[in-house]
């Protein structure tokens, strides 16, 4: 009788990860690395009975750089030194997180898990590898939950290597002094650290650092985005896929962080120290947790109620990791990438509403569904002339620009008759923190020389929950459930009278990402999408018959952009109009 052992020996053959006493193992500079054999059934559990197990070799918990403490708060990541032998079985927790509930995780959190195929890749070639950057609005989140048996499954067992990695967040990972001591994008640098890690090792697991796709959702999408930007990222990836989140918006970079600074500084006595960083480095991380998360506490809210600028925390440009200021000067020294977008047909449908909170208090954003319910003109009015006048953005003609903006709102939510208002003030939010920079930002990449492709999910999960039952439109990230399966509940049951539907959607959708993973072109339902030009964004149109279109969001793009020139403040990104 042949040993378990050496048939898995046998079966590994020319795989450059080897077994060694029932352990995937794999020799790398820093050290070796000791994994788990896998064994996903998870396509058995959602009705195919004939789908067979497969294994797939997992390693967890491997440090990609220095633990950011002491010395190392608030500084760019820096390289892990050799560390010998690591028995990466199990997760790491996942870095501070600030959501106004008990603290969670810690400040030593720069680690990362790596799936790869437990066969070998085709003679003489090493798989692509897939890089995930996850989400959660810059202040929580970890990537040990998007490590699912059914993401595993629809990637790893198709020949395709996947990363994940935690990042620092909140003001441990976004904090900048108001001297020049801290200039912040303390996460952003664990990213490209993160990546450069994966560029040095991952061919001892079999990859190929020459076929590195870096994809993110949310904040993560964002952070995708923001990397395409950064001239420190060349040659750490070939191809970017962010979806339903863009840097192009003042979710994605909000004067928020600067004020939370200060405020930090100003709460644990270091405004008047001669380097507040370092001052700030002698507090545990419990006094700064404490002080931070005080606002999520009293606001009840991942993000900042009654206004348009709702981020607590993001990435900054800093004239280092970002030069300049904004995104036409950024772009001058930006990688030229392919890059696949996506987003969903109203980002925002979940977020204007909140009932989870029955102690919060907002009157504008978000609002209870009761509210929503009765939504009317009046109550439109009324939201968006308190939104659009905080801060006297627009000036001296405050009042003319505003009226133009509700003039034009007024009829945005003609097709839904019900909730015509209520669709209008959903689709205001969705236009301003998603949909009109997705567009802007895909025609300025395609400018640089980057190959872009766009595509739209439109098809409706049922119970999703960043959706909304009386808003037409996909909410956040309702692609989720094609990727990661059912964590959270997000997949409809088996019994869902429209499941084969569903499951047909998401096999196409997946097969898409396969084969810009794979060759660097998407293609759906055996058509290729086409590229966007600068003047035209033809996308894939993802519903249960999937068609390719043009001219997405064209008109409330133009009228954003008429609106920036002419009145000298761009709502889209927060920012006064660079032109």
């Amino acid at each position: 009788m042949v040993s378990i052992g050496f048939l898995l020996i046998v079966l590994v053959g020319a795989h450059a990860i080897s077994i060694e006493y029932g352990q995937p193992k794999v020799v790398t500079k820093y050290g070796d690395v000791y994994g788990t054999i896998k064994k996903i059934s998870i396509e058995r559990e959602r009705g195919c009975l004939k789908c067979p197990d497969k294994d797939v070799f997992f390693f967890q918990g491997i440090p990609y750089a220095k633990p950011p403490v002491g010395p190392l708060r608030f500084e760019k990541s820096e390289s892990i030194s050799y560390f010998g032998k690591i028995n990466a079985t199990e997760p790491k927790t996942g870095c501070v997180s600030f959501t106004g509930q008990p603290m969670d995780g810690q400040e030593d959190c720069l680690y990362m898990s790596i799936a790869t195929p437990a066969f070998p890749p085709p003679s003489g070639k090493k798989f692509p590898v897939l890089v995930l950057i996850f989400g959660g609005a810059f202040v929580h989140g970890d990537s040990n939950q998007y490590q699912s048996d059914d993401a595993q499954y629809r990637f790893v067992t198709r020949g395709i290597i996947y990363v994940s990695f935690h990042y620092r967040v909140g003001p441990f990972g976004f904090y900048t002094s108001s001297d020049t001591s801290a200039p912040g994008n303390y996460g952003m640098w664990d990213q490209i650290q993160a990546l450069k890690f994966i560029q040095e090792v991952i061919g001892d697991f079999g990859g190929d650092p020459n076929r590195v796709t870096i994809f993110g959702n949310s904040a993560g999408g964002s952070s995708v985005s923001w990397l395409t930007y950064s001239h420190h990222s060349k040659g750490l990836y070939k191809q970017a896929l962010p979806y339903c989140g863009v840097s192009h918006s003042s979710t994605s970079r909000s004067n928020s962080t600067f004020t939370e600074s200060k405020r930090i500084e100003d709460e644990l006595g270091c405004a008047s120290a001669k380097n507040k960083k370092e001052c700030l480095k002698t507090k545990s991380t419990d006094e700064i947790w404490t002080v931070a998360d005080v606002g999520f506490v009293t606001q009840l809210y991942i993000q900042r109620a009654d206004t348009i600028f709702y981020s607590w925390w993001t990435p900054t440009f800093d004239n280092n990791l970002f030069p300049g200021s904004n995104w036409v000067e950024a772009e001058k020294t930006a990688p030229v990438v392919t890059i696949l977008y996506g987003m969903n047909s109203n980002e925002e449908a979940g977020f204007v509403v909140d009932e989870k909170n029955p102690l919060r208090r907002s009157k504008y954003y978000p609002i209870s569904q009761e509210d929503s319910m009765s939504f009317g003109e009046e109550n439109l009015i009324e939201a968006m002339t308190y939104l659009l006048s905080s801060g006297n953005l627009y000036g001296s003609r405050s009042k003319e620009a505003i009226q133009k903006v509700i003039d034009y709102y007024l009829t945005q939510g003609n097709d839904n008759p019900v909730h015509k208002f209520f669709q209008a003030y959903v689709n205001f939010y969705s236009d301003l923190h998603f949909s009109v920079g997705a567009i802007r930002e895909v025609k300025q990449k395609v400018k640089l020389g980057n190959s872009v492709y766009f595509y739209l999910n439109d098809y409706s999960v049922p119970n999703y929950p960043f959706s909304n039952p009386i808003v037409i439109g996909n909410g956040h990230c309702a692609e989720n459930p094609y990727i990661y399966g059912n964590w959270s509940g997000l997949e409809p049951p088996t019994t869902y009278e429209a499941y084969d539907e569903y499951k047909k959607v998401q096999k196409e959708f997946v097969d898409m990402w396969v084969s810009f993973i794979k060759y660097g072109i998407p293609v759906h339902s055996g058509q290729a999408l086409p590229r966007v030009t600068p003047h035209r964004v033809p996308y894939a149109h993802i519903q249960n018959i999937t068609v390719m279109e043009e001219n997405l969001w064209r008109e409330n793009s133009a009228f954003w952009e008429i609106m920036a020139r002419e009145y000298g403040f761009d709502f889209v990104t927060g920012l006064p109009d660079p032109s």
